[in-house]
């Protein structure tokens, strides 16, 4: 019977990847509601565009989601723009089934000494600093996760449970796309250009939510939060702090998973934002990334602070008023200089996700800037470190 299994797998993948089901359970609108209609309106050109895409990815399902609106449009625009994302929601609510399914929308490597299909390396908290950055072992090299996951998806589970050590040695790569590793038995430099995809409970319990962070909790700090949260506030921010403030904001995206309820997760709906339509959004999404940077493979959260400073200065001198609302966002979010660089981005990428056919360049709005605040910030998430 074994041999009978094992031959039907064979015949199976020499037969090519099947489609995956495209009629999925979907919930009323989450608080993403703002992103979904933004570039997932009916008339949107990216229902009409040609380019080809593919229809199958390993990993999960992507149409297997149900529900979570908001946080799958996030996850289109981390994997359209290449940005880094941070899912945070309670335990069992899909946090882990999205950031694998997210590997499955990603476009296809065209270089024939790889494998096309982009790696997804997972990892938990029991990895150390040294299984992440790699070795050198008699002078023989020995590649971490974070090479392995060259090019592709490293994903993290339970982000706030990682080493101190381990979390920081993450820093130094997400902004050189490499890793150099010196040791007694020799040294090695090894290729990191990997999207960060992470995904955390909002407090050691999980239960925490916006709705809980009641007036009472911020007078007593030791006193837990309502509605089935068990963690007192300062615990509460305790465990968020653990990621740190560089690697918080080196995380370009900050989506919320939503509690499902059975009754939302049954409800019978067609979702608008199905495998397909998200594949063709991230294709043609970095059609035109590619074309605005000049460089093959180039994505928006690969540009460099000096790439961002040319491109919007010429684009803020025709848009006078734009670049007052952003100045405004800015002034009342307290953000750093990085900070705008990351939602100066990540508008580019919505506005490429909503107008992909428009060849005289992404017609950016106020939209734009606010919801790409929203998401580099965590705005409305569980997050209140």
């Amino acid at each position: 019977m074994l041999h009978s299994l094992w031959e039907t797998i064979k015949r199976a993948d020499a037969a090519g990847p099947r489609p995956v089901a495209t009629t999925v359970p979907e919930t009323a609108l989450s608080p993403g509601e703002d992103l979904v209609t933004l570039f997932l309106a009916p008339d949107s050109p990216i229902a009409r565009s040609t380019v080809p895409v593919p229809y199958y990815r390993r990993g999960e399902p992507w149409d297997a989601i149900a529900g979570q609106e908001g946080a799958k449009a996030a996850a289109v625009v981390a994997a359209a723009g290449r940005h880094n994302l941070l899912l945070v929601g309670p335990p069992g609510e899909g946090k882990t089934l999205i950031a694998r399914a997210l590997a499955t929308i990603l476009p296809l490597e065209d270089d024939p000494g790889r494998s096309p299909f982009p790696p997804f390396v997972p990892a938990d908290q029991t990895c150390t600093a040294q299984s992440l950055i790699g070795t050198v072992h008699k002078d023989v090299p020995q590649p971490g996760l974070l090479a392995l996951a060259n090019r592709g998806v490293l994903f993290l589970d339970e982000l706030p449970e990682f080493s101190r050590s381990a979390l920081q040695c993450l820093r130094t790569p997400l902004e050189t796309r490499r890793v150099i590793v010196n040791r007694a038995g020799g040294h090695a430099t090894f290729a990191a250009d990997f999207q960060l995809v992470a995904a955390m409970n909002p407090c050691p319990c999980g239960r925490f939510s916006p709705e809980e962070d009641s007036a009472s909790s911020v007078i007593d700090a030791t006193a837990p939060t309502r509605k089935g949260c068990t963690c007192p506030r300062n615990k509460v921010l305790e465990y968020q702090r653990r990621i740190g403030g560089p690697l918080f904001d080196r995380i370009d995206v900050k989506a919320q998973i939503e509690r499902l309820s059975v009754g939302k997760r049954f409800k019978k709906a067609h979702s608008t934002l199905t495998a397909e339509r998200c594949r063709r959004t991230v294709a043609v999404a970095r059609a035109r990334q590619q074309d605005r940077w000049g460089q093959p493979g180039a994505c928006n959260a690969d540009a460099s602070p000096g790439d961002v400073q040319q491109f919007f200065a010429d684009y803020f001198a025709d848009n006078g008023p734009m670049l007052k609302h952003v100045e405004d966002v800015a002034e009342y979010r307290q953000l750093s200089t990085r900070t705008v660089d990351k939602v100066l981005k990540l508008a580019l990428t919505i506005a490429d996700c909503e107008r992909i056919d428009d060849e005289q360049g992404p017609p950016l709005c106020k939209r734009h800037f606010t919801v790409a605040a929203d998401l580099a910030t965590g705005a409305g998430s569980s997050l209140v470190a």
